[in-house]
């Protein structure tokens, strides 16, 4: 059941307007196109209320999957496979929040207000923490990811950094329509917002990812935007290869996967010396056999 109606203009073709049913929670629940026309860039949003980070999520995702359509009938299909895709995998993002607690989380951040992390939150709140995302190498199964502070203060003890990888969720009936981003999972940075670098592995080889990032505190009490998407394409085998990367379990394995590998391999190479040294002295036996034959046949010769 639809509480609220968003309209948003020119994100459709044939000067449609996208409008969104939002329900409890502030969670999407349809998307269609409307014939009455809304200025390009123009959002009708209900009293009171205020689009979410996620908000923009919805319309880059749109115009990704409706971007080519012909007809009002293609349009109304790709928002429907567009919505699933969306609930599928991100359908607890509220798309609107009230409009005065953001107001009032801003101006408690703004005067310091004692927060979640046993001191006080960053300056101007901690949605105010603005980060990019840079990429400093991609390869065939890994890429790795660095990340600079825009604006806000990323100093908290108990905080983290949360990585997305999202990737392109295709249609399901078989016509090669791209219907969205599909997440991949969220992976809590080690080491506190000191850090500023995160490597993604087993990735598939020549396929796009996007990755966003953004800080949480304790428990998630608080967290702060998104960052934009970054945008990149693994490489292939082969190309990998001609870069002169190398492939070992480093690149693949989880730390505890490398000591299990480890553990299997010293008693791997145990059993194989084992059996060379069976093998060796099967050798040496068979060595003195064929010689006690060659003497014997000497002393049937000297007979």
């Amino acid at each position: 059941m639809a509480l609220l109606q968003l309209r948003w203009g020119g994100l459709l073709p044939l000067g449609l307007s996208l409008e969104l049913s939002i329900g409890p929670g502030f969670l999407l629940l349809g998307l269609t196109a409307s014939v009455a026309g809304t200025e390009a860039g123009a959002e009708e949003v209900p009293e009171g209320f205020e689009v979410t980070s996620s908000a923009a999520d919805v319309k880059r995702a749109v115009r990704r999957s409706c971007a080519g359509a012909t007809t009002r009938p293609a349009v109304l299909e790709r928002l429907r496979r567009c919505c699933s895709a969306w609930r599928h995998s991100r359908g607890s993002a509220a798309i609107l929040q009230l409009a005065e607690r953001s107001a009032a989380a801003a101006a408690a951040g703004a005067q310091g207000a004692p927060g979640a992390l046993g001191g006080r939150l960053p300056a101007a709140a901690p949605e105010s923490l603005r980060t990019r995302l840079f990429l400093e190498r991609a390869g065939c199964q890994t890429a790795r990811l660095s990340w600079e502070v825009l604006s806000g203060e990323a100093e908290a003890d108990a905080a983290k950094w949360e990585i997305e990888l999202l990737t392109l969720q295709r249609s399901t009936h078989n016509t090669g329509d791209e219907v969205g981003l599909r997440s991949l999972g969220c992976t809590l940075v080690p080491g506190g917002l000191s850090v500023r670098e995160f490597v993604f592995r087993r990735l598939r080889p020549l396929t796009w990812h996007h990755a966003r990032l953004r800080a949480v505190g304790p428990g998630r009490r608080w967290a702060s935007v998104w960052s934009d998407e970054l945008s990149f394409k693994t490489t292939s085998l082969e190309e990998a290869k001609a870069a002169g990367r190398q492939f070992d379990a480093n690149s693949v394995l989880v730390p505890s996967e490398l000591r299990l590998l480890a553990a299997v391999a010293a008693r791997t190479a145990g059993s194989d010396a084992s059996t060379q040294s069976a093998e060796e002295e099967n050798d040496d036996d068979g060595d003195e056999d064929v010689e006690e034959e060659e003497e014997d046949d000497d002393d049937d010769d000297d007979d």
